[in-house]
């Protein structure tokens, strides 16, 4: 992995004018999942359940720092933990989202988490206000009702489908190439029956079956929901299950948890990216670099033979360590002594 510090000048002895040092970044990808939410219809000023959205490195070598977090329309607000967040490889972070229609109209939005980098991932967002058979009579003159009821009012159009089930599920530890399977119950415990509108599963290695859009859950019924886990990496690895109906406390949220040990575990490794000044002295035509663990010494040659480039590459180095690097230049086959000393703190 390579990180990179710009702007870090550090001046040495002559022959070498400058030593400067760069840790450059490594590329990767950051996934959301999902990759966009639909929150369906819901009453006006009522706010539904919390949905998740979870940012995953799927970088192996390069960590990523996420410093914003927003929402681009007020129908849609967040929860998420305190920024900045680094994600190193592998790991993850949860967002919440909740809509909150303010009127009889489709909404539409993004939840965007920007990068120290600069650059954002965005995640679409819908939804839409729907009202009561009793508010449609509510519309004109500040909310004054503009009918008459004669006997007993009209019933309100709020289902009381309700959905039981378990909030979170864990799959324990998975070894690679293995594979983790749970059974979910969920249940209709309302009044009247509940259907299905969407169903959306978030996280890496997940498959699910035994729930669908268009399903119909009577009264009292209940179905068994299968889940397996399979990973494909070693780690901690978290998602969520969604489920949107007609029921009063959709959407129904079931989070899940499973972790992945190493097969054969490595230790991280780093590059180091030094560049330096050429040395104004007459007939200097080549450079050696040296390394050592020690602050002034004793250290050893890291490059194989003399290198007429002004910079070199260090590589193969391991986590939390803080290496020195020193410079010499060669004239007609005599070596300077050692540049001023610069040191490196290895994440």
């Amino acid at each position: 992995m390579r990180r990179r510090v710009t702007n870090f000048l550090i001046s040495v002895t002559l022959p070498l004018s400058f030593l400067f040092l760069l840790i450059t970044p490594a590329q990767g990808r950051l996934r959301p999942s999902p990759n966009s939410i639909d929150f369906g219809n819901h009453l006006v000023g009522k706010a539904t359940s919390a949905m998740p959205i979870t940012l995953t490195n799927d970088n192996p070598e390069g960590s990523f720092t996420i410093v914003n977090i927003f929402s681009s329309a007020a129908q849609f607000s967040l929860s998420g933990p305190s920024l900045p967040v680094t994600l190193a490889p592998g790991q993850s972070l949860t967002v919440t989202v909740t809509f909150t229609a303010d009127a009889v109209v489709a909404y539409s939005g993004t939840v965007g988490l920007t990068t120290y980098h600069g650059w954002t991932v965005s995640v679409p967002l819908s939804g839409a206000g729907i009202e009561t058979q009793a508010s449609h009579h509510r519309r004109r003159g500040g909310g004054t009702t503009t009918g008459s009821f004669s006997g007993s009012p009209p019933s309100q159009s709020i289902n009381q489908g309700q959905l039981s089930f378990t909030s979170t599920l864990t799959f324990g530890s998975v070894n690679l190439g293995g594979s983790s399977s749970r059974t979910l119950s969920i249940s209709n415990s309302g009044s009247t029956s509940v259907t299905v509108s969407n169903v959306s599963l978030a996280g890496p290695n997940v498959a699910l079956n035994g729930i669908y859009t268009g399903l119909v859950l009577a009264h009292g019924q209940t179905i068994a929901v299968a889940l397996a886990f399979s990973p494909s990496t070693a780690g901690r690895s978290a998602g969520s299950i969604a489920i949107v109906s007609d029921a009063v406390n959709s959407p129904a949220i079931i989070s899940w948890t499973a972790t992945t040990p190493s097969a054969n575990p490595s230790p991280s490794t780093h590059s180091v990216d030094l560049a330096w000044d050429a040395s104004r002295s007459d007939g200097v035509s080549s450079y050696n670099v040296y390394r050592g663990l020690v602050s002034g010494g004793p250290y050893a040659l890291v490059t194989t033979s003399p290198i007429a480039a002004t910079n070199f590459i260090d590589s193969g180095l391991a986590s939390a360590e803080t290496v020195y690097y020193v410079v010499t230049s060669i004239a007609g086959g005599v070596e300077s002594a050692y540049s001023t000393q610069v040191s490196v703190a290895i994440p």
